[in-house]
């Protein structure tokens, strides 16, 4: 079994190149491999800077940010984790107006040995643009069903209110 970063510890991020424009989804990925030092199952959000470089010093990230365009975009941040072997990776972003939620979709790569028991951070920090997000507060989810329904606390869910 390969060897396991303990939870609160997480491993360096892959940063993406700055923006360069628009982008396939809506989104553009600001960096992967990723968690909360709290929670390796979480979701956040940033809508403006001061969120997000408190977001980016939470991640335990090295300054600077990756640049965001506020005014256009602002921050999701998507905390996975699972088998270093058998990852999941993130294929859209869900989003119901109607009902005010915007939730993970995840598939899973097929493994190519059997999976080992580790927890690995996979992780994505997103620049979403705001034209495809609900207008007003939403509920931010890490997958459409919450990893703890029964959990009083619920990191993989958020209020996320997009006003600037």
């Amino acid at each position: 079994m390969p060897a396991t970063a303990a939870p609160g510890t997480p491993p360096p991020a892959t940063q993406s190149p700055a923006p360069t424009g628009a982008v396939a989804d809506g989104w553009r990925e600001l960096g992967s491999g990723m968690w909360l030092q709290e929670d390796p199952f979480a979701v956040a959000a940033a809508v403006d800077q001061p969120q997000f470089d408190e977001l980016w010093d939470r991640l335990a990230q090295q300054p600077p940010t990756p640049a965001v365009d506020f005014e256009r975009e602002l921050v999701l941040f998507l905390g996975m984790s699972g088998s270093s072997s058998c990852p999941e990776r993130l294929v859209r972003l869900l989003v119901d107006e109607a009902a005010g939620r915007v939730h993970g979709d995840w598939a899973a790569q097929p493994p190519a040995q059997p999976c080992t028991d580790d927890l690995q951070a996979q992780g994505v920090l997103l620049a979403v643009d705001r034209s495809l997000l609900p207008e007003g507060p939403f509920l931010f989810s890490l997958r459409d069903e919450p990893i703890c329904p029964e959990c009083p606390d619920r990191p993989d869910q958020v209020v996320v209110e997009p006003a600037r």
